[in-house]
């Protein structure tokens, strides 16, 4: 057995990322370019194991066959976060022959993660559909993570108030300032946000295809939303093709904006118990708006969504006399 990987922990057995590049070593140690992105090194893996052709006696194998042929097709973030939930998957069950899989050993590999809910469940829906596949692929009659029910999240109800937000915004460089103004003011979810670049600001307004549900919005101009994006545009470096970009003018990773939005959030507030989290001013969007306007913004079929998830501003009301 290899050593256990310390980096990139999302990436396949054999597979190194070296130089921008990802590169498969084979059994007689020789190594294979298999090209400088994620989908074209699962592509290129695919042609030279030739999975599709390999028998799936082992949890492990359908692991393998569904990593070259379904990650691909998915986002480049959802192909990383999906590749650690194969991962575990394959280092619990990976030795198992699918036969032998029953809902209670999925069961108890949910409950071993109960610590952090929201992995569990996200895991949860990736063995589900690995299994789905695996009966497409006829190495089971049926799923056996059908009937295993999601651990229960109590709901979100964290709002961000004015004095908080301003709070961050203060020790907050200029580039997240601007991210936390088009937050608030556009209702996006953080992923829609990092990837908006200048071919989304159209003369209507900024026009964007929501990653989530696929919904085409224009934003329309306000002044406001104007002087952000045009802040946004005078820092450095001005020659870049995303809005939201690091120092070097690159679009930023989820995790890379995280790491840097958490920074600032500890120095806003050293305590946990006081921080909220980037996407809680996509609530804080819904909440101060009128629920007519919060739904459209958010692209929300039904206002009852937007209740449900994002309306979390106390409610004022008058008393009795």
């Amino acid at each position: 057995m290899g050593r256990r990987r310390t980096t990139n922990k999302h990436l396949p057995r054999r597979v190194y990322l070296r130089h921008g590049a990802y590169y498969f070593i084979d059994v007689a140690g020789k190594m294979h370019h298999l090209g400088r992105s994620l989908p074209d090194m699962y592509r290129a893996l695919a042609g030279l194991v030739g999975v599709a052709d390999s028998p799936l006696r082992l949890m492990r194998d359908i692991v393998l066959r569904y990593r070259l042929e379904v990650l691909p097709g998915k986002a480049p973030h959802t192909q990383v976060d999906h590749a650690r939930y194969l991962n575990m998957i394959e280092a619990v069950h990976g030795a198992m022959q699918p036969i032998d899989l029953r809902p209670v050993h999925i069961r108890q590999f949910v409950d071993r993660l109960a610590g952090k809910r929201t992995r569990a469940n996200r895991c949860l829906e990736v063995y589900k559909h690995l299994l789905r596949m695996a009966v497409q692929w006829g190495a089971l009659d049926e799923n056996p993570a059908r009937e295993v029910s999601k651990l229960h999240l109590p709901k979100r109800t964290r709002y961000a108030t004015d004095a908080e937000f301003a709070t961050v915004y203060a020790v907050a460089t200029p580039m997240i300032q601007c991210a936390m103004d088009l937050a608030v003011l556009t209702g996006l979810r953080r992923a829609d946000l990092l990837k908006l670049t200048r071919d989304n600001l159209t003369p209507a307004g900024i026009e964007v295809e929501t990653g989530k549900t696929g919904k085409r919005l224009i934003i329309q101009w306000s002044t406001e939303l104007r002087a952000v994006v045009d802040r946004i545009k005078g820092i450095k470096p001005h020659v870049r093709r995303h809005l939201v970009a690091n120092k070097y003018g690159k679009g930023y990773t989820p995790d890379g904006f995280s790491t840097q939005f958490r920074k600032v959030m500890i120095a806003a507030f050293p305590t946990k118990a006081a921080r909220f989290r980037f996407n809680d001013i996509r609530a804080k969007s819904a909440s101060d708006d009128t629920l007519e306007a919060a739904t459209a913004r958010l692209g929300h079929a039904s206002a009852s969504t937007t209740v449900k998830h994002y309306r979390r501003a106390p409610a004022t009301v008058s008393p009795l006399r």
